[in-house]
């Protein structure tokens, strides 16, 4: 009989869910420690990357908003992923909608209240995207990193914020179709 303990360790990688926090102190340096700690005991994590932050991250940075910022915090999480997963931790789709229509406005972070996936309609309808594109695109994000790495890799688990991913029957046959 086996009485080895049996878990998967996971991490939401991303900001508080209202925004706030800065990237390098609240998403950075944690996983770092995290990351090292997993090293040390031989551990594997998977790290499920909020790509609708790092978008909008990204899209500030691009438009010349450093947000407060000294170096480019997109592309400080992407290499912290990409230097994850060359250590053998898993990255994987996590989605918070409330981040689709944010703005970064006086020097903070607007998001607005759509925190459920079923906030995300079916055809986009003025909401900026619908729900198939944004589990899509979610998905040929976090490929696109990796894949250069290791061209196998495939992004197929999915994980909604604050595990809001009711009604179920929406977005199942999504990710059935998206291979998840």
């Amino acid at each position: 009989m086996n009485n080895r303990l049996q878990l998967s360790l996971t991490l939401d990688y991303e900001l508080y869910g209202n925004g706030s926090g800065n990237v390098f102190d609240d998403v950075i340096e944690p996983t770092k420690q995290l990351l090292i700690l997993c090293d040390k005991y031989n551990v594997k994590l998977t790290i499920f990357f909020e790509v609708v932050e790092y978008w909008k991250l990204e899209e500030e940075w691009l438009n010349g908003n450093n947000m407060g910022y000294a170096k480019n915090p997109a592309k400080a999480m992407q290499q912290q992923i990409i230097d994850s997963y060359l250590k053998g931790h898993d990255v994987q789709l996590h989605i918070h909608p409330q981040w689709i229509n944010g703005k970064y406005k006086n020097n903070k972070w607007i998001l607005d209240n759509n925190w459920c996936m079923k906030d995300v309609p079916l055809k986009d309808n003025s909401f900026g995207i619908d729900l198939y594109s944004l589990i899509k695109n979610g998905k040929e994000t976090i490929e696109n990193i990796l894949k250069p790495i290791n061209k196998n890799y495939k992004c197929n688990i999915f994980r909604a914020g604050g595990f809001n991913i009711l009604p179920s029957e929406r977005i199942f046959p999504i990710l059935k179709k998206l291979d998840f």
